[in-house]
């Protein structure tokens, strides 16, 4: 199957709002070095303060929303006037993360914007309990986004088995926040364009490859990482760091890809690297 298209990096960025929500959500928000920034939680220095208001906002149809101006939606347009799509990180699990990040979603769909939900689900160790909240949690927010990116915490204990639970909290905040990142340093709107008013949910992963045939072998790769998940793929998004004056690699990339890949299209998003001969790969899987 052919590839959708390559696409380099322009000037015309996507405006983004990236809303931390929950403190867990705050957290992970700090990791982030792009997009205009907010926070919504119970502090009382948030831009967006957990209230009655905000509660009512999370359980309310954004259409109802729209319809009636509900007092949340005024103070939601008010920060994100200008934006191109609303991006979210939270740790679900508890109740501050899921009722706010909920409540965003729900703003955003109201005033038409894109929105991109990216989340951490709990640890093992913090509980079944807590794991099924966080599941419940999921559901409704990816009821209003457009895509949802669930990360599970535990890949960390799996992967890193010695790690402290501080700095796994750490990792796991960058690996959130990096889809997110990916989309607003590489795309452009016709990305938004092609994920409007649908409902996708994603899977990310990265990798590296160089040398001869780095294509096939960065290929085979970026597959690997999405397991059993790839085959239910109908879209992939590659993201694409590469050293200037190799524009013909990026096409047999994704023709690659798309090659292992039967029914998916794929996009490569190209930027040139920092380091020559370093070809890095972010992937962004939907389904």
């Amino acid at each position: 199957m052919p590839i959708e298209a390559v696409k380099r990096e322009t000037a015309q960025k996507i405006s983004a709002i990236v809303a931390g929500c929950g403190s867990a959500g705050v957290n992970i928000l700090a990791s982030s070095r792009s997009g205009r920034r907010i926070t919504v939680d119970s502090s009382p220095s948030a831009d967006l303060r957990l209230d009655r208001v905000l509660l009512s906002a999370s359980e309310t149809d954004a259409s109802v929303m729209k319809r009636t101006d509900h007092p949340f939606l005024e103070k939601f347009r008010r920060l994100s006037e200008g934006a191109d799509v609303v991006m979210i990180v939270a740790g679900l699990g508890g109740f501050a993360g899921g009722a706010a990040s909920a409540a965003v979603a729900r703003a955003a769909r109201a005033l038409s914007l894109p929105v991109i939900s990216s989340v951490a689900l709990p640890f093992d160790v913090e509980g079944a309990s807590r794991r099924a909240a966080a599941r419940k949690s999921l559901e409704l927010l990816a009821d209003s986004s457009s895509i949802t990116v669930p990360f599970e915490n535990s890949i960390i204990n799996q992967t890193m088995p010695n790690v402290r639970m501080t700095r796994a909290l750490d990792i796991m905040n960058r690996i959130v926040v990096s889809p997110l990142e990916e989309v607003m340093q590489y795309a452009d709107t016709s990305f938004l364009e092609g994920i409007a008013r649908r409902k996708f949910r994603g899977t990310y992963a990265v990798t590296h490859a160089s040398g001869l045939e780095w294509e096939r072998k960065g290929a085979q790769s970026i597959v690997a990482e999405f397991g059993a998940d790839a085959a239910a793929l109908s879209r992939m998004h590659l993201f694409l760091s590469m050293s200037r004056g190799m524009e013909n690699s990026a096409e047999r990339l994704g023709e690659e890809v798309a090659g292992k890949l039967e029914g998916c299209d794929v996009t490569v998003w190209v930027r040139d690297a920092e380091e020559e001969g370093h070809n890095r790969i972010g992937a962004l899987g939907l389904r």
